[in-house]
């Protein structure tokens, strides 16, 4: 390998990073090849895992599941001695298997998220997998299981002070209560999730909560 090669390696995952922002697939993917088959000259399965899990979370988001799962299956296979890695894999998992409807294997995936960010001792990962399983209970139908998921999470973003974790996890308190048909109760997790927007500056944590504020302001007809 060249001299230089691990400043090679950085180089590439500032471009990829770059893309990412910039939300440019095309050239996420040039630098995920590079970065993969740099590590592959490597043997370094951890860096191949690693940047596989990256990239499958982008291209998942991107609307093409099909590559995405086939990055996540590439991590799985090069992240048997890194439980963290794997975890963030069966995260990802989770959402894509839920945005397709397969919401047995995505309650799987989220639970053995779980399970190894517990094993890890990892409670801010353990509660945003919470919000995940929650989310598909909410899909299932079983709201009040949902709605005991969200509050431990809660109860642990409060615990790490993970205030913007904490936002995400109260809006989608309101997104059960609303499928539930509890307007007020809706309304209220809808309130306190924009106000740790704005206690943050987050604008579009603040945009989306107030969106949904008056989602449920007309549904109240106020």
């Amino acid at each position: 390998l060249p001299a230089d090669h691990a400043w090679r390696w950085d180089q590439s995952k500032y471009r990829f990073q770059l893309a990412e922002k910039r939300f440019q697939i095309e050239d996420v993917m040039a630098e995920v090849d590079r970065l993969i088959a740099w590590a592959t000259r490597l043997g370094d399965d951890d860096r191949i895992a690693e940047v596989a899990v990256m990239a499958a979370k982008i291209v998942g988001d991107s609307g093409d599941l099909d590559a995405s799962h086939r990055l996540l299956a590439q991590a799985r296979q090069r992240s048997q001695h890194r439980p963290s890695v794997l975890a963030r894999a069966l995260a990802i998992e989770a959402r894509l298997h839920k945005n397709r409807g397969d919401l047995d294997r995505a309650e799987r995936a989220a639970a053995e998220a779980i399970e190894i960010e517990t094993q890890q001792d990892n409670p801010v990962r353990v509660a945003s997998n919470q919000q995940s399983l929650a989310d598909v209970r909410l899909a299932q139908g079983r709201i009040q299981e949902a709605l005991n998921l969200l509050d431990h999470a809660i109860s642990i973003a409060d615990k790490q002070g993970e205030v913007s974790s904490k936002a995400m996890m109260v809006n989608s308190q309101g997104e059960v209560f609303r499928a539930d048909g509890r307007l007020d109760e809706a309304l209220k997790a809808y309130e306190e999730a924009r106000d740790l927007g704005l206690q943050l500056e987050n604008t579009f944590t603040v945009a989306m909560t107030s969106c949904n504020v008056g989602l449920v302001l007309l549904a109240m007809e106020r």
